[in-house]
Order: structure tokens, then C-alpha cells, then sequence
């Protein structure tokens, strides 16, 4: 996004008990950008598969999680939904979810 390549980008892994895939995409407005955008997720994708994360990389994206889920808690009908969810049910995630919407 910091090229104005991409209007959008998003990663998506489920969370499963064993690994499994992770999900990248973007939204390109300008089809000619098509590969460019793809070669450069691989890319960024590829070298975090080699290098790792930094701490402050882990510390920013832990910051945006809670702070996604703080506003998903103030939001009584998307919490009910989260909640109400067959894979957090499976995966016992629903029990983090209420602890940590009682600790408000």
C-alpha cells in the first residue's frame, strides 16, 4: 500500500490446532499491477519464512489484534456473531473471548 499499488492487503490463518495455510491478498485497482502486487506479497512472504519477525513487528501486530478485538467487544451484535462462530467453538476460543470481555 505504501506504493499505491494496492488499495488493500490482508493476511488470513485460521485458527486450527495443527498448521495449516495462511492467506494473503490484496485489492489492486489497476489489473496491469496484477503480477507485480502477487511477486511482491511472494516476496515478503517468502523472506519473513527466512528471516523471522522482529520483536517490534510481533509487539505492533499484538497491538492491533487487541485493539481489533476492543472494538469488536463495543460492538454487542459482532461479539454475539464472534462468539456464535463454529470455529471458535471448536477451537475453545469463545472462552478467551468472554474472559477477556469480563476484564473491561
Amino acid at each position: 500500500m505504501e506504493t499505491k499499488k494496492a488499495t488493500d492487503i490482508y493476511s488470513y490463518a485460521g485458527a486450527e490446532h495443527d498448521p495449516g495455510l495462511m492467506e494473503f491478498g490484496a485489492e489492486v485497482r489497476d489489473a496491469k499491477l496484477l503480477d507485480e502486487v502477487r511477486d511482491t506479497i511472494l516476496s515478503v512472504a517468502e523472506s519473513i519464512g527466512g528471516k523471522g519477525v522482529s520483536d517490534e513487528e510481533v509487539n505492533r501486530a499484538r497491538q492491533q489484534i487487541l485493539k481489533a478485538r476492543q472494538r469488536a467487544e463495543m460492538d454487542t451484535s459482532t461479539f454475539a456473531i464472534a462468539l456464535s462462530n463454529g470455529r471458535r467453538r471448536a477451537t475453545g476460543d469463545c472462552i478467551s473471548c468472554i474472559a477477556i470481555g469480563s476484564k473491561r
